[in-house]
């Protein structure tokens, strides 16, 4: 009896095996790269499939990138890596971010019965001003610690003569 529910409880863990969710942050307008890495044996007919909510996302069906079906917000949008399909790696590079790619995504390797969550957050890229005004703030310091080290060297100078 024991046997039984020892092998029904191994049966439940490896029919549903998910990695831990991971977080991904990007800035509107540049790209982000949704992970998903599968430690397993790979099959010749490789099928992956990504979702977001319900809304297909990139398909990738029996060595075949399958775009016919997918939802008009990621078309020409996404793009995957397939020199890195071997290694097991099924990422997603996820271009021009938007507002809308905000939530919750999926990567589904069937015959390895693998799930990856990965959680996007798209943050607002900081005005222009305020970017140069940080670039500004930067040189201004390094202009102060080199003009602090040149001082530092002509009074050791000094000093000595």
């Amino acid at each position: 009896m024991i046997v039984r529910y020892l092998l029904v409880f191994l049966l439940t863990v490896l029919e549903n095996r998910v990695t831990a969710q991971e977080r991904v942050e990007g800035y509107k307008g540049d790209n982000a790269v949704l992970p998903c890495i599968y430690s397993g044996v790979i099959l010749k007919d490789l099928s992956f499939f990504w979702r977001y909510k319900s809304y297909n996302v990139y398909d990738f069906n029996k060595g075949q990138e399958y775009l016919s079906k997918q939802y008009p917000q990621f078309k020409n949008r996404t793009q995957v890596f397939p020199s890195q399909f071997e290694k097991g790696n099924f990422s997603l590079l996820l271009m021009d971010l938007k507002d809308l790619d905000i939530g919750e995504y999926k990567c589904y390797y069937p015959e390895g019965r693998f799930v990856q969550k990965v959680i996007l957050q798209v943050k607002e890229i900081l005005p222009r001003t305020d970017a140069s005004q940080l670039s500004n703030n930067s040189t201004t310091e390094e202009k102060t610690e080199i003009n602090v080290l040149l001082l530092a060297v002509f009074g050791v100078i000094l000093h000595a003569v």
